[in-house]
């Protein structure tokens, strides 16, 4: 299943304008933006199963989740910026670019 989750959210993860990355591989060298989706992705996975583990609750993990990130986000590209990707998240959510059991389909 995690390389279901991580191939849909590399296909349809947002581009922030102005995104400056900083992860690098074991030698220095910049990883490419798809590696660093897949590495990032699956960290935050693995911790998501850790904490359900320990009895946290799959809504509060999400909520938690929802809310560190835009913090991040807005911390880094501003408050405009991640106002207008949120904007769009209404009508990809209703056309399925979230829902898994869709992805997993197609």
């Amino acid at each position: 299943m995690l390389d279901a989750v991580v191939q849909m959210y590399c296909r349809h993860s947002p581009v922030i304008p102005n995104g400056e990355t900083d992860m690098h591989g074991e030698h220095g060298e910049e990883l490419p933006d798809d590696e660093q989706k897949r590495l990032a992705l699956q960290m935050i996975l693995e911790t998501w199963d850790d904490a359900l583990s320990r009895g946290v609750s799959s809504e509060m993990i999400a909520s938690s989740a929802i809310f560190a990130a835009l913090t991040d986000m807005i911390e880094h590209y501003g408050e405009d910026s991640v106002a207008e990707m949120v904007a769009e998240w209404p009508d990809r959510i209703r056309n399925g670019e979230f829902t898994l059991a869709e992805t997993m389909r197609t």
